[in-house]
C-alpha cells in the first residue's frame, strides 16, 4: 500500500456530510491514512487538508455556475495541479457532477483511480453524462438500490450498501418517534442551504405561513451557510431555528425544498410537501432533458405520488398552503401519507452504510494496514 494521500473531492453540504464519514471510516480501518481535497468544516474535523471550502462552490443551475465559472474555473485546475504535486493514490469524489466528471477525466489520464460516491442522477436527466462515467469511474457506489440495474443496463457495475442518511440520522429518528407530541401543531419550513435557493424560496415561504396563520407554530431551518439575516418574516413569527435537523425534529409537517432535506424527512417519518422554484432558463432547460415525470426521490422510490409536488408556476401560496393545512388538520391523510414515507425509509438498508462502503474500498484498493513481520 502506498503512503501516498487520498484525495476527496465534495462541492456542497450533503456531500461533504457523506465526505468526513467514509474518511472517518477509512481512518478506523487504518490510521496511517492521510486525506485532502475540498470540502468543508465536518471534512476538515475529519483530517482532510482542505485544499478550497464548499462555500466557494456551491452552485445550482446553469445560471450560477456562469456567475461562478471563473471561481470554479479557479478551483478545478487547483485541485487537477495538486494530483502532479501530491501524487494521490486514489480519489473519491462525492456528488457534484458537473465538475467531478470534468475531474474524473483529468484523473484517469493521470493514472489515479477513481471512486465515484452518490451517482448524478443521470436515470432522471443528462443521461450523456453516463457514456463519460463509464470511460472514467473505476467504481461507482450508489445511494438507491434501484441504481444498480439502471447502471448495469448501461455497462456499469454499480455497488450499493445503503443510503448515507441512514446513518445520519438513525438516531434521530428514534428520538423523534419517542418525542411527546407537540402542544401546537407546528409546522417546519427547509427552504435550502444555498443561498440563490433561499433568495427565490423565501418569498413564498413567507407567504404561505401568513396564509396559514397563527394556528400553527411555524419553525425554518437555517443552514450554516445562509445569513440569518435572509430569513426575516417581519409580522409572521417564524422561529429560525440553527442546529442541524431541528425543524424537522420538532416539526408535525413540513415544507421542503426538493432535494436531500426531502430524504432528511422521509427518513425522520415528517409528512411534508415538496416545492421547487428557479429560473425560467434553468426550468426550460431541465424540463428538456428530464426523463422522469417527479422530483421527488421518495416518489420516484415508490413509483407513485406519495408526498405532493409544487414546482414553478405549481407552487403558488394557496396551492401550498391547502397542501400543508391538509396535512396538519386531516389525521386519515397525514397519517396514511406518513405510512408511505416509512415504507420508503424501509427500503434504504440498515445503518453501518459508511463502514460498508470503507470497507469495500480498503479492500478493493490496497488500503488496509501492513502488518509488521
Amino acid at each position: 500500500m502506498s503512503n501516498n494521500p487520498i484525495l476527496i473531492i465534495s462541492g456542497e453540504q450533503s456531500g461533504e456530510t457523506y465526505g468526513a464519514m467514509i474518511a472517518h471510516e477509512l481512518r478506523q480501518i487504518n490510521p496511517t491514512l492521510s486525506f485532502y481535497g475540498t470540502g468543508g468544516e465536518k471534512m476538515k474535523e475529519a483530517g482532510v487538508d482542505l485544499l478550497h471550502h464548499i462555500s466557494q462552490m456551491a452552485v445550482v443551475g446553469i445560471s450560477e455556475v456562469l456567475r461562478k465559472y471563473r471561481t470554479l474555473r479557479g478551483i478545478f485546475n487547483d485541485v487537477v495541479e495538486s494530483i502532479t504535486e501530491r501524487s494521490p493514490q486514489l480519489a473519491i469524489l462525492v456528488d457534484y457532477p458537473g465538475f467531478n466528471l470534468k475531474l474524473a477525466a483529468a484523473l484517469k489520464q493521470r493514472g489515479i483511480p477513481v471512486v465515484w460516491f452518490m451517482a448524478p442522477q443521470v436515470w432522471a436527466w443528462k443521461e450523456s453524462r453516463v457514456k463519460q462515467m463509464r470511460q472514467t469511474i473505476d467504481t461507482l457506489i450508489v445511494g438507491f438500490q434501484f441504481e444498480v440495474e439502471y447502471f448495469r443496463k448501461h455497462g456499469i457495475t454499480a455497488h450499493y450498501f445503503g443510503h448515507p442518511l441512514v446513518d445520519l440520522l438513525t438516531e434521530l429518528e428514534v428520538q423523534k418517534r419517542a418525542a411527546s407530541p407537540n402542544e401546537q401543531t407546528t409546522i417546519a419550513y427547509l427552504p435550502g442551504s444555498r443561498r440563490g435557493e433561499v433568495a427565490r424560496h423565501w418569498p413564498l415561504v413567507t407567504e404561505v405561513a401568513k396564509l396559514l396563520g397563527s394556528q400553527f407554530r411555524h419553525v425554518v431551518q437555517r443552514a450554516p451557510s445562509i445569513p440569518e439575516g435572509m430569513l426575516q418574516s417581519a409580522g409572521i413569527g417564524i422561529e429560525v431555528l440553527h442546529q442541524p435537523h431541528s425543524a424537522l425534529m420538532q416539526a408535525d409537517v413540513a415544507l421542503v425544498k426538493s432535494g436531500t432535506s426531502t430524504m432528511e424527512a422521509t427518513i425522520l417519518g415528517v409528512p411534508y410537501a415538496l416545492f421547487y422554484q428557479t429560473s425560467a432558463i434553468n426550468y426550460a432547460i431541465f424540463s428538456r432533458l428530464a426523463k422522469v415525470r417527479q422530483l421527488g426521490i421518495a416518489n420516484i422510490i415508490a413509483g407513485r405520488e406519495v408526498v405532493r409536488e409544487f414546482l414553478q408556476r405549481e407552487a403558488t401560496p394557496q396551492r401550498v398552503a391547502a397542501e400543508l393545512r391538509k396535512l396538519a388538520t386531516d389525521a386519515e391523510y397525514r397519517q396514511q401519507v406518513a405510512a408511505n414515507l416509512r415504507q420508503v425509509r424501509d427500503s434504504l438498508e440498515q445503518p453501518g452504510v459508511h463502514s460498508r462502503i470503507a470497507q469495500h474500498i480498503a479492500h478493493s484498493y490496497g488500503l488496509l494496514p501492513v502488518n509488521p513481520c
